[in-house]
């Protein structure tokens, strides 16, 4: 009986130790709102609503993990140069808008000139106010700061709009 309770519960043990919980494939997500959405631009959200929504439906170059770590979103890679003056940025392959159009360095570079705007008043724009943006290709991109500064990075956890919808947007 003991060596029959023993092999039972090893076995168990065996099992939960060697795989690994995966949700399946397919399904639905429903998200709960409390308040209606008024914006579905991630730039100007006015609710907390706007704001849910825009992480669901734009990404950014880096953005935070569950610890609070950064991570790479868009990025497929990033390096700092000049000890933090110029953030480079190489975009992943394969990435497209909902619509099937693929983002491109142009849709990060009109996301921060539209934050530079001085028509458009928005609090994010102090921050991107004097950062020059360099595209390299349509993959890679600099952003030159007018002085040092390394922890500017969290600044990339902007969200980009498709500037192919939002241009034709006065």
């Amino acid at each position: 009986l003991v060596f029959l309770l023993s092999s039972f519960l090893s076995s168990e043990i065996h099992y939960y130790q060697t795989t690994k919980i995966v949700p399946a494939p397919g399904g639905k997500l429903k998200e709960i709102l409390f308040e209606k959405p008024q914006t579905l631009n991630p730039l100007f959200p006015l609710t907390t609503a706007d704001e849910d929504i825009s992480y669901l439906l734009f990404a950014s170059l880096l953005k935070y993990d569950g610890k609070g770590n950064l991570k790479k979103e868009l990025a497929e890679k990033y390096s700092l140069k000049e000890k933090g003056k110029v953030f480079w940025f190489r975009l992943k392959d394969k990435i497209f808008w909902s619509d099937g159009k693929e983002i491109t360095t142009s849709d990060i570079k009109f996301t921060v000139n539209l934050l530079q705007n001085p028509k458009i008043e928005n609090p994010l724009a102090k921050v991107w106010k004097d950062v020059k943006v360099k595209i390299i290709n349509e993959k890679e991109i600099e952003f030159i700061l007018p002085l040092p500064y390394p922890l500017f990075l969290e600044n990339f956890t902007l969200k980009s709009l498709p500037e192919h919808v939002f241009e034709k947007i006065e």
